[in-house]
């Protein structure tokens, strides 16, 4: 082969050598270029879908940042703008920041041992107020931050005076997974009021072995349920640790049975879907009063009061009031239209008041008040009735706390409430007092003597004091300090 062939032939091979890496090189980039629009693609897509999880309030895994937001979104009724936290982040940054000594003893637990360490170890849990609602929770963190325990106590207490778990739920991450009540059985009616008349239940709280129904004595003396159960999608419950063994209440049983179903009022029972963790609700009040005797006719009863620091029930009457406890009734008092009969109750304005836990002598027989109109009377325990405030000349509204009235020349202060008593007995301000007037800017007294200025301070106990002011009539008086108290606003 001659020089001038062989020259071709390389040159050929140079350019088939050539076309090949171009071809090459060609390929490879379209296939590089393809390889990052797929990227890109990819990329834009979990953009995406990023977008489309936060805007429905989930992270990437699409679990939901705000699982524990019931507990700490609080709220005035109107607006959760001003909270401290929206998201669990910001809760776990809230709790690192103010209260970092709330992390429990390990990673590693179980339901009861985060629950013993409210008492063994009561120094991880830190205390939540809902300033709003008058809730309050427990919380602790573990030690990873994965996990977030609370004590849903159910409402808001003192952190120092609550040393013991009574009643409610152990949430973890937002869910409920365990009930912690001290008293779990039977919340059928006759249950309750046998146990309760047998001193094996104190008529407070009693929770159902399926932990949805709550049983209590109402503050008129009824019993009375309530039905909670809840339920979680995965987004609120990705690890499957909420309790789910809820039964229906038993008041939606069809075998319930026309006599008990007779005594049911307003029973009420809704299934919900799963929006923030509410599976269903009921609610429902039953026609029988635990502290009345088994075979007492109820239907007679026109109003009634159960006073929870003596657990004792007050019953009107067509023609009586009376007093009873746990099956049988202490006390009577008969109402009459005549004062020296019985009580002269004025049915359209009345209203019963506790004695003070503290009393004087002159009180010590009284079990509790009735005020009946313009007049105040105490309901003695030997089941007699006695005038305590002759007439009242002036209430802190229609349902009050705070009674000003005279007897027998003593003007008098008289403090009380219908569900419980306060610490402050009947206070004696003035004795000869032959007329006062609270309908000024001051109230006003009037002795023998002229005419005073009544002066209140106000404490952990009132006091009362008379300014003497002259020998004028009170609307004299009357209208001075009017006079005085109209020139701060016209200079």
């Amino acid at each position: 082969m001659d020089k001038t062939m062989r020259r071709r032939l390389k040159i050929l091979a140079v350019v088939i050598m050539l076309l090949f890496f171009g071809t090459t090189c060609f390929i490879g980039g379209f296939i590089s270029s393809d390889n990052q629009f797929t990227e890109l693609v990819s990329t834009q897509q979990a953009e995406l879908n990023r977008i489309h999880l936060a805007e429905r309030g989930l992270d990437e895994n699409g679990v939901r940042i705000d699982r524990m937001a019931w507990y700490y979104e609080e709220s005035d009724g109107f607006s959760t703008a001003n909270v401290l936290c929206h998201t669990d982040a910001e809760f776990l940054d809230y709790c690192q920041t103010y209260h970092p000594d709330a992390v429990y003893v390990s990673n590693e637990w179980t339901e009861d041992e985060v629950i013993l360490s409210f008492r063994d170890h009561p120094e991880i849990w830190a205390y939540w107020q809902d300033q709003y609602q008058m809730t309050g929770f427990y919380y602790t963190w573990t030690p990873d931050h994965r996990h977030c325990f609370i004590l849903d106590v159910g409402f808001s207490v003192e952190p120092e005076s609550y040393d013991e778990l009574i009643g409610g739920w152990l949430v973890v991450d937002g869910v409920r997974v365990k009930a912690f009540d001290r008293d779990i059985g039977s919340v059928e009616p006759q249950a309750l009021l046998q146990d309760y008349q047998n001193g094996d239940w104190d008529g407070s709280r009693r929770l159902s072995s399926d932990w949805g129904t709550t049983g209590y004595i109402g503050s008129d003396g009824r019993l009375s349920y309530s039905y909670w159960a809840y339920g979680y999608d995965a987004t609120m419950d990705p690890e499957g640790l909420a309790y789910t063994g809820y039964g229906e209440p038993w008041w939606v049983a069809e075998d319930l049975g026309p006599e008990l179903g007779a005594l049911l009022v307003e029973p009420k029972f809704v299934s919900f879907d799963k929006t923030k963790g509410i599976l269903a609700e009921g609610s429902v009040d039953v026609r029988l009063y635990p502290d009345l005797p088994v075979d007492y006719d109820a239907s007679q009863v026109v109003d009634s009061w159960r006073i929870w620091q003596t657990d004792v029930l007050i019953c009107l009457e067509p023609t009586r009031m009376i007093l009873a406890q746990r099956g049988k009734i202490l006390t009577e008092w008969p109402l009459s239209e005549n004062p020296n009969d019985g009580l002269p109750l004025n049915r359209e304005d009345f209203q019963v008041l506790q004695p003070a836990e503290t009393r004087t002598a002159e009180y010590a027989n009284d079990l509790l008040y009735v005020r009946s109109g313009d007049q105040l009377w105490a309901l003695r325990a030997d089941g007699t009735v006695e005038l305590a405030l002759g007439h009242i000349v002036w209430m802190n509204g229609d349902n009050p706390d705070r009674i000003w009235g005279l007897q027998n020349g003593k003007l008098i202060c008289w403090r009380g409430a219908t569900y419980y008593s306060v610490s402050q007995g009947p206070v004696t301000v003035a004795e000869g007092v032959l007329d006062v007037d609270f309908t000024g800017a001051s109230a006003l007294v009037q002795k023998a003597d002229g005419c005073y200025a009544l002066i209140c301070e106000s404490g952990a106990k009132s006091t009362y004091s008379l300014e003497y002011l002259g020998t004028e009539s009170l609307e004299y008086y009357k209208r001075q300090v009017e006079i005085l108290y109209q020139s701060r606003y016209s200079r």
